[in-house]
C-alpha cells in the first residue's frame, strides 16, 4: 500500500509541475496485470485439464495417478503465486487511490476501487477449484464481479 501512496504523490507531483504521467506508468508496470490474467486462464484450463483425466479414469477404469498428482501440483504452484500478486496489485492500487481521493478526484477514485476490486477478485478466481465443495464463499461473488465488473465501468464511462 506504501508503494501505491509514493506512486499516488509522485503522480501529482509529476502532473502539477512537469506535465507528465511518470507514476501512471510505474504503477501499471506494478500491476502485473497480464500475468495476473494468464494465471487465472492457466490455473481454469489445467483445472478442465484435470476434471477430464478424472473422469477417464472413471469411465476407463485406468488409473493415472502421477498426471493427476502433476497437474494439481503445478497448479497449486501458480495458483500461489496468482494470489501474491492479486494482494500486491490490489493494495498498491487501494493506496494510489487513497492519494487520489485526498486530492479530490472522487470519480476517479471510485474507479481506481472499483479496478482494485477487480484485481482481488481475480486472484480468488485463480486460487479456488471447480470441484464442488472446496470453493471459498467468496468464489461465485469473485466470478460475478470479474463478469459484470467491465461492463458497468463501460457504462459508468
Amino acid at each position: 500500500m506504501l508503494a501505491g501512496i509514493f506512486l499516488g504523490v509522485a503522480q501529482i507531483v509529476s502532473h502539477r509541475y512537469y506535465s507528465a504521467n511518470w507514476a501512471s506508468d510505474l504503477l501499471i508496470a506494478r500491476l502485473q496485470l497480464d500475468s495476473l490474467g494468464w494465471a487465472f486462464i492457466f490455473t481454469l484450463t489445467a483445472r478442465l485439464l484435470g476434471l477430464l483425466v478424472e473422469g477417464s479414469e472413471k469411465r476407463c477404469g485406468r488409473k493415472k495417478p502421477c498426471l493427476i498428482t502433476f497437474i494439481d501440483h503445478v497448479i497449486e504452484i501458480v495458483s500461489r503465486r496468482a494470489a501474491g500478486l492479486a494482494l500486491a496489485a490490489a493494495s498498491t492500487l487501494a493506496g494510489y487511490t487513497i492519494v487520489v481521493a485526498l486530492s479530490g478526484a472522487y470519480f476517479h477514485a471510485l474507479f481506481f476501487l472499483l479496478f482494485s476490486l477487480y484485481l482481488l477478485s481475480l486472484g480468488e478466481a485463480a486460487v479456488n477449484p471447480l470441484l464442488k465443495g472446496k470453493q471459498s464463499k467468496a468464489f461465485f461473488p469473485a466470478l460475478g464481479v470479474m463478469a459484470g465488473l467491465p461492463l458497468d465501468m463501460n457504462l459508468l464511462s
